[in-house]
């Protein structure tokens, strides 16, 4: 059956086969029966609770609590094996209630934005391929920085402890090419990028996916070493390109411009196939 949250703040779609009461497992409120959906599949953009991925984050043996967290980066520490929950199999599902400025959709140049260091961008170029295997990415840029162990997205930004009532505060680390496009889990294809920011991301890797005979030129202007400005996300043809420029601070994108994005993506692909 078709479920949604009735917390105001969240409400999240779901889907399941199952008649127990279910929790939202965003905001743990107990789900309420969606009466405008009767089809008996899960619907795009509900999170099917019959599947195991449903019950991320819980990524390790363990699960952490959140609840008394300071937010101090020392308290953050023995917390620092924790990795953000995988873009959902419905990435729509991510969206914020708030919506990002329209011109966002528009944006074309990265003129304008400040505190760039151009010594630490980081640029992948690769055709679309099959899905990659994925790592702990956590564990991949611990690795990376600090020669040994594990360190978040969160923790590299200097910004606090996971924030789950608002998820569209944290950093995560970006795939600058989609797992789901064969960009590898690596510290080359990683930027730390707000939440929101990887989600206009998975807007257009949805849409990507598949398609061969198309490249992906994503370069991330950062302020130091890992910590992106701005994203710029180009998609090359054989005989043209168009670019999609992401602020990684993004902090606001509702499914409405989740849909803006996707659309001017396929225009783009339906007029250079």
């Amino acid at each position: 059956m078709h479920l949604i949250c009735p917390n105001k703040n969240c409400g999240r779609l779901y889907f399941s086969s199952s008649t127990s009461r279910q929790r939202c497992r965003r905001c743990n409120t107990f789900l309420v029966r969606n009466t405008s959906r009767w089809s008996q599949k899960p619907s795009i953009g509900e999170i099917d609770l019959d599947l195991n991925t449903a019950n991320r984050p819980k990524r390790h043996s363990t699960r952490i609590d959140f609840s008394g967290m300071d937010g101090s980066i020392d308290n953050l520490k023995k917390d620092s094996s924790f990795e953000p929950p995988a873009r959902h199999h419905s990435p729509i599902a991510r969206c914020t209630g708030a919506s990002a400025n329209s011109a966002l959709w528009k944006m074309t140049t990265t003129n304008g934005f400040t505190g760039i260091n151009h010594n630490e961008t980081k640029q992948q170029r690769e055709p679309v391929k099959g899905k990659a295997g994925r790592k702990n990415t956590n564990s991949v840029m611990g690795v990376a920085i600090y020669k040994k162990g594990t360190v978040s997205a969160n923790q590299w930004a200097k910004n606090g402890s996971w924030n789950r009532s608002q998820p569209w505060k944290n950093y995560e680390w970006c795939h600058l090419i989609g797992d789901c496009l064969g960009g590898p889990t690596s510290a080359a294809n990683l930027v730390a990028a707000r939440y929101c920011a990887n989600t206009y991301m998975a807007a257009l890797e949805v849409i990507l996916a598949g398609k061969t005979k198309y490249k992906v030129d994503v370069k991330a202007l950062c302020s130091r070493q890992h910590l992106g400005v701005v994203i710029d996300y180009r998609v090359v043809a054989s005989k043209t390109w168009t670019n999609f420029v992401i602020p990684a601070g993004l902090m606001a994108f509702s499914r409405s411009d989740f849909q803006a994005v996707q659309k001017r993506l396929k225009s783009w692909l339906n007029k250079n196939r």
